[in-house]
């Protein structure tokens, strides 16, 4: 793990509100003093009241990041509503109470509404209300996963809805990942976002990989060569063709055909796009 002291500003820090309570007790309870003592600073946070007294009334970057992972007080959430601040973040927090996640359902701006369309823990008859929600953001949030969903499905839906491939890239494992059989099931579903979802998941079993490898949606292929080592090779070239700011990282992958691993820039993006390879020329005599 390295020095105590990376692990109370990192492991002691943000995970303690966004790791699961085994985590967080793990943290709570660890030989390191310095660790323990980050940790039980931080899970105060965990606290509305606590919250409620260390939010800045500026705005500023830390006033933006409370909201969104912290507990919040019913009071904090309503001088938010009032205030018309901070309520992306509070419908996205899965700790803001259910009463106001009830009123951002039907908030006038469609973005706040599609926030509290992906939650975890919604009740029933208020997803029947956004399914039928005028902002068909909202309503392809209600559609993408069925209740009931957890919130580690919630993030990776996150990770892809609203993005291109290329501004996703290859994604870092979660704190909490879903089961993979979920991933699996995402892999044969009828809507592409989540076959993307899929796509992004490197421990996908082998067949639900190969039928993404050919799937019709060039994205859903895209984020598999970033991330699987089944990805075929024609898919990780089309990916690279396609995504000028991954490829240091396809230049990693030994899937990527070694011509193209094996050449200049200049020759590689020629090469890609179908052009002929640069005359060589000889210096000048004199």
């Amino acid at each position: 793990m390295g020095s105590p002291e990376p692990r109370a500003t990192g492991a002691g820090g943000r995970l303690v509100a966004l790791a699961h309570s085994g985590q967080r007790d793990a943290l709570l309870t660890d030989p390191e003093a310095v660790v323990r003592d980050a940790a039980r600073e931080r899970s105060r946070l965990l606290d509305p009241a606590a919250t409620e007294a260390e939010l800045p009334e500026a705005d500023c970057h830390h006033r933006s990041l409370l909201p969104v992972h912290y507990a919040v007080s019913r009071t904090v959430a309503e001088a938010c509503l009032a205030d018309g601040w901070d309520l992306w973040s509070l419908a996205h927090n899965r700790r803001t109470p259910a009463e106001v996640v009830a009123r951002f359902a039907r908030h006038p701006d469609p973005r706040v509404r599609e926030r509290v369309a992906g939650r975890a823990g919604l009740d029933p008859l208020l997803l029947e209300e956004l399914a039928e929600d005028p902002g068909d953001a909202v309503r392809t949030r209600v559609r993408l996963r069925p209740l009931p969903r957890t919130w580690a499905e919630r993030q990776v839906i996150d990770r892809v809805v609203g993005r291109t491939a290329e501004d996703i890239g290859p994604v870092a494992e979660m704190t909490v990942e879903p089961d993979v059989r979920r991933y699996s099931r995402c892999a044969v579903s009828t809507h592409p976002l989540l076959r993307r979802v899929a796509a992004t998941c490197a421990g996908l079993p082998r067949e639900p990989a190969r039928r993404l490898a050919d799937d019709p949606d060039p994205r859903v292929r895209c984020l598999l060569a970033y991330s699987h080592p089944l990805a075929p090779a024609g898919a990780v070239l089309d990916a690279f063709i396609a995504a000028p700011r991954q490829r240091p990282h396809l230049l990693t992958l030994p899937r990527l055909p070694a011509p193209v691993r094996g050449t200049s820039s200049t020759t590689r993006t020629r090469t890609c796009a179908g052009w002929p390879p640069q005359p060589t020329r000889s210096c000048p005599s004199t």
